[in-house]
């Protein structure tokens, strides 16, 4: 990965003025989601900051995908007879 002091340094510049934005936006990017608390101790954000923007970004991953999934599983319908399952209106 190439990770020199100097890019290190810069990441952590970066990540102290944009750290929430980062740390909601990650919850979004497959990869970035489990390093999301790493790059946030290495670069000294307060715990409590972090933990308000990745529940903020949490709510706004599971809100959609809950709601999503409930409307869709209120279109389906089973068949107790043959337990085969189809699209209901």
């Amino acid at each position: 990965m190439f990770l020199t002091p100097e890019r290190f340094q810069a990441a952590e510049e970066f990540f102290t003025r944009h750290g929430g934005e980062i740390v909601t936006g990650a919850r979004f990017i497959e990869g970035l989601r489990q390093l999301n608390g790493i790059i946030a101790g290495t670069s000294g954000m307060p715990w409590r900051r972090f933990l308000v923007f990745n529940a903020l970004g949490a709510a706004l991953w599971v809100g959609p995908w809950a709601t999503l999934a409930y409307v869709a599983g209120t279109h389906i319908t089973a068949h107790r007879c043959c337990g085969r399952v189809r699209g209901g209106s």
